[in-house]
């Protein structure tokens, strides 16, 4: 009985020890004066400052992403103004109106969760309570937390009170989405945009937490979890918190790596190297190993996106610096990687994964989407740039104008061999011989008869089937259009005679009419090589003559009241027209 007794003691004191609430780094360690804020300098001196002068706002309006002090500032502002020996710059956390705010049990001062309370209704009570002076502190303190989320009546209920309020009563809202409150409100507040903590802030407080709480963390795993903390204070003690959850009082460098989803460098390397080095092969087995390691591919594109920026980095800025993952030993090998491309297609690489990484987040097949977008990227130095394009226009555009000469004349028609004129249709057998005669380059024809020939035989040299594809023509004809007449500054004049070479191929070969009309520009290059003038290739079939004279005719008939007054009564068309004898003639 005695060994009973003297047990049941020590069982309840392990048992209090259990049952004892942990509290969470993020709560331990929230600032409680503005000297323990992190990151925001600006700020925190000019609320000390507003305080130490007594000129207090009626309203403030804080802003910012999450996890950067925005809510702790407002409880301190509330600390300072209410402290009982204030209103002070430095509360002292020890008076009972400081105890009962760091509490949350002060009437006198409202933390109001926007996002539950949007109504009018809400803040209409508010408002009710708000006729009435603070029970007992010196000031009436309302925060307003998310305040973006009340609705648009909500908003309007509170425009009167923010701008004439009542006595010794302070307004301090809170939002991470500024863009949504509205100006009328914006216009009534001292507006305090907080910023992102800087990633050596956010180590130098990380490794402070580590010595308060004997917890073993490395330079190198500070630094990965204030890398994925991206700014947010709240957010990297959560992670250390996570850390130490997993690994106990000793986090080690691998045991953050799986926790934190960190894609070695190695990988990443990999995935440029295959992008860079044009090796669209790699591509699918490279993804098919990050889906194997257990990466999604929507956070790998993200992180492929800060390794090209990375690249891009090194390549352009000669000391970069140690950034949130760029080592000495990192810089040497992004340096040797950016070399293989130049500055322009790194960005060219870099702007599309961005684009398609904000795509991937709503894309239902993302592995499919990834691949697509990295094979992309291989080809990307095939790309020609519009430059040179611009050049090869220019070149092709002043290729004829060189070709003509400065100052060529038209031939008569009477210098034709055959003495036909110009605009007649060539035969046939005169059109294209079984061998016709081989030009010489130099020499440019002049005859217009003889266009065809050597435009064919021009072509041949060039390309081959094109010009078997032209030699299938049954007729041709070239027609002589305005003569062009150039003056240039010297007083001096040019004369270029543009004609039409107008080719006609037979009814059942409209399959090489549209391929002779597809190259129809090589093809006039080559009529122009080849004659001196400047050339405009028409292709018809015969069908498309007689379908123009039957138009003809039909234009003709209806210039007939007896026909026009027929079409228009009964809703006809004319079809066709038929020649009669004239009777009256006959008679």
């Amino acid at each position: 009985m005695s060994f009973a007794k003297n047990r049941l003691p020590a069982r309840r004191a392990e048992f209090t020890s259990m049952t004892e609430p942990y509290e969470i780094i993020a709560r331990k360690y929230r600032p409680m004066i503005f000297e323990e804020m992190v990151g925001q300098k600006t700020v925190v001196q000019t609320l000390r400052n507003a305080v130490a002068h007594g000129r207090i706002a009626q309203a403030y309006l804080f802003s910012g992403m999450r996890g950067v002090g925005k809510t702790s500032a407002a409880r301190i502002l509330a600390k300072a103004l209410n402290c009982q020996s204030g209103p002070t710059a430095t509360p002292c956390n020890q008076c009972e109106f400081c105890r009962a705010i760091n509490e949350d049990r002060l009437t006198d001062v409202l933390e109001i969760d926007g996002a539950s309370n949007t109504g009018v209704d809400d803040v209409r009570q508010l408002r009710e309570g708000l006729r009435y002076k603070s029970l007992q502190a010196r000031y009436k303190v309302i925060i307003i937390d998310e305040v973006h989320m009340l609705s648009k009546a909500a908003f309007n209920a509170l425009l009167k009170t923010l701008e004439e309020p009542p006595a010794k009563t302070v307004f301090i809202f809170a939002t991470t989405e500024f863009n949504k409150v509205p100006a009328t409100i914006v216009s009534r507040c001292q507006h305090f945009e907080f910023k992102k903590i800087s990633y050596r802030d956010l180590i130098n407080h990380l490794v402070v937490i580590a010595k308060k709480e004997d917890i073993s963390l490395s330079d190198e795993g500070a630094a990965m979890i204030a890398e994925a903390a991206e700014g947010s204070l709240r957010d990297a003690q959560s992670l250390l918190d996570q850390a130490v959850a997993f690994s106990g009082a000793e986090v080690k460098d691998a045991d953050l790596k799986e926790i934190l989803g960190v894609v070695s460098r190695e990988l990443l390397l990999e995935f440029s190297g295959a992008v860079l080095g044009r090796r669209p092969q790699d591509i699918f087995p490279l993804v098919e190993k990050i889906i194997e390691l257990g990466y999604e591919p929507r956070s790998f594109a993200k992180k492929l996106v800060r390794h090209f920026r990375d690249l891009l980095l090194v390549r352009t800025v000669d000391a970069p610096g140690e950034g949130p993952s760029l080592s000495p030993d990192d810089i040497s090998r992004l340096r040797e990687e950016a070399g293989k491309a130049s500055p322009e297609e790194l960005l060219r690489c870099l702007i599309a994964l961005q684009n398609g990484e904000a795509v991937m987040r709503y894309s239902s097949h993302p592995q499919i989407h990834l691949e697509s977008l990295l094979i992309k990227l291989c080809h990307f130095k095939d790309l020609v740039p519009l430059s040179e394009l611009l050049r090869d226009i220019e070149g092709a555009k002043a290729a004829p104008a060189s070709a003509a000469g400065p100052a060529f004349r038209a031939p008569a028609a009477s210098s034709s061999p055959s003495g036909r004129p110009p605009g007649a249709t060539l035969r046939p057998q005169e059109r294209i011989s079984a061998s016709p005669p081989a030009p010489d380059p130099s020499v440019r024809t002049t005859s217009p008869q003889d266009l065809l020939p050597a435009t064919i035989e021009r072509l041949r040299a060039q390309k081959s089937s094109l010009a078997a594809l032209l030699a299938k023509a049954e007729s041709a004809a070239v027609k002589s259009e305005p003569l062009d007449i150039k003056f240039s500054t010297d007083k001096r004049f040019s004369v270029q005679s543009p004609v039409t070479l107008e080719v006609v191929f037979g009814a059942d070969m409209r399959h090489t009419v549209e391929a002779v009309q597809a190259e129809a520009r090589q093809i006039e290059k080559a009529a122009a090589e080849a004659s001196g003038l400047r050339v405009r290739l028409k292709v018809v079939l015969p069908e498309n003559h007689a379908s123009a004279a039957r138009q003809g005719d039909a234009d003709l008939a209806l210039k007939d009241a007896g026909v026009r007054k027929f079409v228009d009564t009964f809703k006809a068309q004319v079809l066709s027209v038929e020649k009669t004898k004239d009777r009256r003639k006959d008679g």
